[in-house]
């Protein structure tokens, strides 16, 4: 847990950004800033929804994402179903 603040200060908000938008542009989803409400929040946060079928990520999953590399070197998927498979590691 203590490797994952220390990667998020690391990087500058800038750099945050720019890791979330070649995700973005690499796998097609979508960023969701978490302070969007109403249908788009209620879809991406349902937990039945398989992973085939998201279209966004949020915060969360982002941070989830960085975690799950711990002390190893960021590297970017090729696809969403790696993308969320390394979501599911870093909770």
């Amino acid at each position: 847990m203590e490797v994952f603040y220390l990667i998020l200060k690391m990087i500058s908000e800038e750099e945050k950004l720019n890791l979330i938008k070649k995700i973005e542009e690499q796998i097609g989803l979508q960023f969701l800033n978490e302070s969007i409400s109403g249908n788009l929040c209620l879809i991406n946060n349902n937990q039945e929804l398989r992973n085939e079928f998201k279209q966004s990520f949020t915060e969360m999953d982002f941070r989830n994402f960085l975690k799950s590399f711990q002390n190893k070197n960021v590297e970017f998927p090729g696809d969403a179903l790696t993308f969320w498979k390394l979501v599911e590691k870093g909770k």
